[in-house]
């Protein structure tokens, strides 16, 4: 059912949709053709995590010839924050950003207030201005012009057809 409601005009899916299974449920995924055609494997630690997105930025993981992939996309921007917990960072681990933790300490303490979250912030920043974290993550600053790579063709030439007669 949700395969066939998401196609965008040409037939090919640009995105996974976002299906919220609770309050704390939450998974990044992988173009496994990229893993595929550059051969890192599968991430398992945050160092071969920023390898991966080195290699998907520098070497071409669509075979396209050029370099226009986006290593790292969001949709919602609040979820670059999320990125805080590879670094033992917490952003409370809820969708309400006024909830509040307890530390190890036993008192209540605002995440966003922990040094963990500084460091896992300032992680964030440095993929960001390497390219790693794709700039249409936030509207901060201007999206470059980049190709999005559909997730998941679904060739269908009349449907094809049909949209390229509508835009003439």
């Amino acid at each position: 059912m949700i395969c066939t409601s998401i196609p965008a005009y040409d037939g090919d899916m640009y995105y996974i949709p976002y299906l919220p299974d609770g309050k704390y449920g939450r998974a990044w995924f992988v173009r496994q053709d990229w893993l595929d055609a550059l051969g890192p494997g599968r991430p398992d630690r945050v160092d071969e995590l920023y390898d991966m997105l080195v290699a998907f930025r520098d070497d071409d993981p669509n075979g396209n010839g050029k370099k226009n992939e986006g290593p790292f996309f969001v949709r919602d921007r609040e979820e670059l924050a999320r990125l805080v917990t590879l670094w033992d960072g917490r952003s409370s681990g809820s969708d309400t950003p006024h909830d509040v933790m307890v530390t190890e300490a036993g008192r209540i303490a605002h995440p966003y207030a922990q040094e963990n979250h500084r460091i896992g912030l300032s992680h964030i920043a440095r993929r960001y201005e390497e390219g790693l974290i794709d700039r249409r993550s936030s509207p901060a600053a201007p999206a470059p012009a980049t190709t999005l790579s559909p997730i998941s063709r679904r060739p269908d030439p009349a449907r094809r057809e049909q949209a390229t007669s509508e835009t003439r």
